[in-house]
């Protein structure tokens, strides 16, 4: 591995591609986004490739299983030939037959587990829980209460007992930063460690935003596949000496501050 950092990003204009870079403008760390036409391009003076660009299904006609595919298999040869550190995102539903999103992210990560056997790749694979910011311009399940709740004197949550793990976006990056240190090939689960129900979520939202929206349960309480999710951080303590600083509450607050009027 080269001394200097210089990072490769695919999906950089996405939600976290974006403030990824960021984050690396504020650390003065080099990076270059990465078109997909360019992946074979030669880039062997970078160190690492961030790879965040995939394709979901807009439809359930529409799969893009393949093309994903396809994609990691040239990015793969492509940090093997020229000594790159692949770190590679991936969801925390992977091993879940859930959608096409969740199918393609873990046929991905068996493609880079091959490699990491047969040809010494070197790589991260990220398992992202759910990462907000303080920016209600995303999507997620937080933005979406937001907005919702803000407009509206009463809603019907669908899943409302389904439990989630949330982690903030500063959490977020300076695990990214600290991954770009550790030189061994690992897959993390990224998320802060803790559960909270949905139903629960919004009713923190209500209080510290002062809405008075009436929050209820539908008659979806659980969903059946995905009900319970929240991060296992041994590896994360273990390898990144890493864990989240910002809990859920704090996180609501600091978008409280960004977006009261």
């Amino acid at each position: 591995m080269k001394n200097k950092k210089k990072i490769l990003i695919t999906g950089a204009d996405g939600f976290i591609g974006r403030n990824i870079c960021n984050f690396f403008k504020k650390k003065k760390i080099k990076y270059k986004k990465l078109e997909n036409n360019k992946i074979l391009s030669n880039h062997a003076s970078f160190t690492h490739l961030l790879h965040l660009e995939f394709y979901i299904g807009k439809n359930n006609k529409t799969s893009y299983e393949k093309k994903n595919l396809n994609i990691i298999k040239k990015i793969i040869t492509k940090c093997i030939k020229q000594n790159i550190k692949l770190i590679f995102f991936s969801t925390c539903g992977a091993d879940l037959n859930i959608n096409d999103y969740t199918r393609s992210k873990k046929l991905c990560e068996n493609e880079i587990i091959k490699y990491n056997k047969k040809s010494n790749l070197n790589s991260i694979i990220l398992r992202i829980f759910n990462v907000y910011s303080s920016s209600l311009n995303s999507r997620g399940v937080i933005p979406d209460l937001i907005k919702k709740m803000g407009k509206k004197a009463k809603i019907f949550i669908d899943y409302a007992n389904n439990v989630r793990d949330f982690i903030y976006i500063s959490d977020f990056l300076e695990l990214i930063n600290k991954s770009l240190n550790f030189n061994k090939s690992i897959y993390i689960q990224v998320g802060t460690g803790k559960g909270t129900k949905v139903i629960d979520v919004a009713n923190k939202i209500n209080s510290i935003f002062k809405f008075k929206c009436k929050v209820l349960k539908s008659r979806k309480k659980l969903s059946a596949k995905n009900f319970f999710s929240k991060a296992n951080l041994s590896q994360n303590s273990k390898h990144l000496k890493w864990k989240s600083k910002v809990s859920l509450q704090k996180g609501l607050n600091l978008i409280y501050k960004k977006n009261k009027k």
